[in-house]
């Protein structure tokens, strides 16, 4: 356990992984606006897709409560693409913040660093936006019909 302090061998600690994070993202200096802003904005998508594991759940529950009335092939496929549709957003969301990271404390070159950074930030905006279109999509096939008027859910798009 990180105690801020040498080790009984003398050595230096690491400090745990979750506070070299915040550490990378909240250090005082110009370069940590762009870090800062790219916190908030995956800070919040994970925040705002958090409620779709609730309806995962849910849909989880709902499929295994009635699944002699919903036998059939179709429905397995859409609702794996649904179920998917709504856990990826968040966990794309929270596993970039931790990349973003990862990538930075790599040794490549500051220029591979920026790219490699631009590219995540791009890469997940695109992901998220596409697996929300798939589930507001599927959501509005008919054999979904049920579970979307039992949960009060809106299925209006983008």
């Amino acid at each position: 356990m990180y105690s801020g302090g040498a080790m009984p061998d003398g050595t230096l600690s690491k400090p745990p992984y979750w506070r070299r994070l915040i550490e990378f993202y909240l250090t005082p200096s110009i370069f940590a606006l762009p870090r800062i802003l790219f916190l908030l904005i995956f800070s919040y998508s994970a925040v705002f897709y958090a409620g779709n594991i609730w309806v995962a759940f849910k849909f989880i529950f709902y499929t295994v409560r009635n699944s002699a009335a919903l036998a059939g092939v179709s429905y397995v496929l859409w609702g794996s693409v649904f179920l998917v549709g709504l856990i990826a957003p968040f966990v794309a969301s929270v596993y970039t913040i931790i990349l973003l990271y990862a990538i930075w404390e790599s040794d490549r070159s500051r220029y591979h660093k920026i790219l490699s950074g631009i590219f995540l930030t791009l890469g997940t905006l695109i992901l998220v936006l596409v697996l929300d279109g798939a589930v507001h999509l599927v959501a509005g096939e008919l054999i979904f019909s049920d579970f979307v008027v039992l949960n009060g859910l809106s299925i209006r798009g983008l």
